[in-house]
């Protein structure tokens, strides 16, 4: 749905997941609108759902997040582990997407990270034009799999012409 175009960290996380009310509160202390206001703590899980429903979806459509900038990796014993080293400031990635997508971005802490305060980090979100994806192009050609799903989108456009 997305290719990683430019990224100036070099790794994100694909399975750490993404945190729950539960979590932020046991991790972080109780807090709610009524009494913080936007300073409330809020989840991952939460700030998904919130945008699914304002666009017409709910749970069953989440689907596992990539948690962008953040590194987490297994051990020899398949623990996980976060290091947050991983994101210096002013990092970047760009994504470029070959058709329509939604994209859910929540500036939450990705559920393996221990440090014990809930951090705040500023980000910059844009989107901007791009030029389609040719059959020269670098992630097309990345791995066969990548191709073929490249292959049945330009299908795709092809039938809806």
């Amino acid at each position: 749905m997305a290719a990683v175009v430019e990224d100036s960290t070099g790794w994100h996380d694909g399975i750490g997941g993404i945190t729950t009310r539960a979590m932020t509160d046991e991790k972080y202390g109780k807090t709610d609108y009524q009494h913080q206001r936007n300073d409330w703590l809020r989840s991952g899980y939460e700030n998904f759902l919130t945008e699914l429903e304002v666009n017409g979806l709910g749970p069953r459509d989440l689907v596992p997040p990539v948690n962008l900038f953040s590194k987490v990796w297994c051990d020899g014993d398949g623990r996980m582990h976060y290091a947050p080293e991983n994101c210096p400031k002013g990092a970047t990635v760009t994504l470029r997407t070959e058709m329509d997508v939604l994209v859910l971005l929540s500036n939450t802490p990705n559920p393996i990270d221990d440090r014990p305060a809930y951090p705040a980090v500023p980000i910059r979100f844009e989107v901007l034009p791009a030029a389609p994806a040719d059959a020269l192009d670098a992630c097309v050609n990345s791995m066969p799999e990548v191709r073929r799903a490249y292959e049945n989108t330009w299908d795709y456009y092809t039938l809806m012409d």
